[in-house]
């Protein structure tokens, strides 16, 4: 039912301010020899959010081995959509030819398939944010876009909640332009740009 409800509206980088936060304050403060950076995209739809990401940090000079990306949704069928990496000329209308050229080719049916490498930097799996979160690991970036609209203000707080206790310390939080954060949830995290917060540090 939730699936059905939901638009799965989503375009390559879409609130393109978010993704260069991503890059100026996660891929850039990345360490050498660091572990790889974590991105979970939390209502991922068509993967449209998830290979923008992956985009953004091959453009930034990134390995194949330092960016993980975990797409999760509720709906299966985009989400093997999403696992295809294949989208109609129209899905990638907003890309500029340079990245369609590095990034894509084209099928004989005329579609746009994301390269090995973007594809490789990315995970898809079926997941209902409203149930317990199965795993237990840090990320250092998560979108949750234009998600919680579909919930009330008591499960809009306690996913707001559970998801900054899921970022690493510094790590960023990226939302949808018409959601807020509840009071609790805006004490763990300090604002970086529109729609973006950031995980404290040491208290800060």
């Amino acid at each position: 039912m939730l699936a059905a409800l939901t638009t799965n509206v989503t375009s390559f980088f879409r609130e393109a301010h978010h993704f260069r936060i991503l890059a100026e304050q996660v891929f850039a403060n990345r360490p050498s020899k660091a572990p790889p950076i974590k991105i979970w995209s939390a209502g991922c739809s068509t993967g449209a959010e998830p290979v923008s990401a992956a985009i953004t940090w091959l453009e930034n000079g990134g390995t194949l081995d330092g960016l993980r990306i975990l797409g999760t949704d509720i709906d299966h069928k985009i989400l093997r959509k999403a696992g295809l990496g294949e989208y109609s000329k129209s899905e990638v209308a907003n890309l500029s030819p340079d990245r369609l050229e590095k990034f894509f080719s084209q099928t004989k049916h005329g579609n746009f398939k994301t390269s090995h490498a973007v594809q490789s930097l990315m995970t898809f799996r079926s997941l209902n944010l409203n149930e317990p979160f199965p795993f237990s690991g840090k990320f250092d970036a998560i979108f949750c876009r234009n998600v919680a609209i579909y919930f009330d203000e008591p499960t809009q707080a306690r996913l707001w909640d559970k998801l900054s206790d899921c970022l690493m310390p510094g790590g960023v939080l990226f939302i949808g332009h018409s959601e807020r954060l509840d009071p609790k949830t805006s004490s763990k995290l300090k604002n970086i740009g529109i729609t973006a917060y950031q995980r404290h540090i040491n208290g800060e």
